[in-house]
């Protein structure tokens, strides 16, 4: 009989948990002096001055998943870090059900216009055709028709940081004055998501909610645009020119001479958004949809609550800002991790482990006493006790 103290235990997860912890510092610092200047500030550091409404309502599944994600394509670079859950050489960032609901979205996308192939040289025009992008399709809405895949951005409560993010679809009645938000959502099983995943979505659409009432009410200006690094003098190339062009809305948007600066662009769409004299949100509503069979498996009102909205944004934007670190899940919940490709490498899960204590544990899985007539090593005793915590 082999017996194994929980103290062997804890001192491999120790050890163990200061390598990842190494790797992890280690890639902290390099992204950091690439991206911010040598301070890890998140949303500069890891999404390049903007934070997507999917950041936000992902994190209150586990911010830190958010933030591995991110760092994944350095990470997965380190010895211990590249233990994370792969297939061949790529960590498992989508699984085969998320690959399936990005399908789904955009034929839901195509069911309602086409897309169309730019050559686009800058970032300056990519965020120009993004703009570009909200004002002709909010036209759309305006004249009564269902539009998808709608960019929005803004800093609705002057937070000093820009959100971005993709209203999945927006529906307008001349008739009643109502414009709704209506956002897809992919299961795998037929059944209502669990509470803690409603929340998330909500948050979600309440965020579009305000950044696209911010844009039409005309309180989004540009220079919220300032964390982005673009430079507002610089000229639009010709593919996003010839593009506004061919639109028909070039004598809206452009000098005599046919181009404009970025600044000046984007300024005049701010403007012109303003001015569609569109409606608030009056309602938002998730579809939940079988992927399977493509049935509709429910459809449910989301409630506007600007409290709990402002304080789970407050509370996510504090870590995006640098100041505070992020936070995984608690031991309530800790049966999110099972699914989670970080499962063998998160720091925070292993910082958990270390909590157990020093009586002897048996080697035996399945065993509620403290003898085993099964030898086994201290990394199987470990795994038990992970299980133990965290399944």
């Amino acid at each position: 009989m082999e017996v194994t103290s929980n103290a062997e235990v804890e001192h491999e997860v120790i050890a163990r948990l200061a390598r990842l912890e190494k790797e992890l510092a280690e890639v902290k610092e390099a992204v950091t002096v690439k991206n911010s200047n040598g301070r890890y500030v998140p949303f500069k550091t890891l999404r390049n001055g903007t934070v997507a409404v999917s950041d936000i309502s992902s994190g209150l599944w586990c911010e830190l998943k958010v933030e591995y994600n991110h760092l994944h394509w350095k990470l997965k670079k380190t010895q211990e870090w590249s233990k994370m859950a792969s297939i061949g050489n790529e960590v498992v960032l989508q699984t085969p059900e998320m690959k399936e609901g990005k399908a789904i979205h955009a034929a839901k996308e195509l069911e309602v216009h086409s897309r169309t192939t730019l050559v686009m040289e800058t970032r300056e025009d990519e965020w120009a055709m993004r703009l570009f992008n909200t004002y002709i399709q909010l036209l759309s809405v305006k004249e009564g028709r269902t539009e998808r895949e709608i960019p929005v951005l803004g800093d609705p409560f002057s937070t000093g940081l820009l959100l971005s993010g993709v209203i999945d679809q927006l529906q307008y009645s001349p008739k009643d004055k109502c414009l709704t938000l209506l956002d897809f959502k992919t299961r795998v099983k037929k059944c209502l998501p669990s509470r803690g995943q409603k929340a998330a979505t909500a948050l979600q659409l309440m965020l579009y909610k305000s950044l696209l009432d911010q844009m039409t009410t005309g309180f989004f200006q540009v220079r919220q645009l300032r964390d982005l690094d673009l430079d507002f003098n610089m000229p639009l190339s010709s593919g996003p020119v010839d593009h506004v062009l061919n639109s028909g809305l070039g004598s809206l948007l452009f000098s005599d001479e046919g181009w404009t600066t970025f600044g000046g662009f984007a300024k005049s769409l701010c403007l012109l958004i303003a001015g569609l004299d569109m409606p608030l949100v009056g309602s938002m509503l998730v579809h939940y949809i079988h992927q399977g069979s493509m049935e509709t498996i429910g459809v449910e009102p989301v409630e506007y609550d600007e409290d709990q909205m402002r304080s789970c944004l407050d509370h996510s934007l504090a870590f995006w800002k640098g100041e505070r670190l992020s936070q995984g899940v608690e031991v309530e919940e800790a049966w999110k991790c099972k699914t989670c490709q970080f499962h063998d490498v998160c720091v925070w899960r292993l910082r958990r482990c270390c909590r157990v204590t020093s009586a002897p544990v048996c080697a035996a899985r399945d065993c509620n006493s403290t003898c085993s007539s099964l030898p086994v090593s201290a990394s199987d005793v470990k795994d038990d006790i992970l299980d133990e915590l965290f399944q």
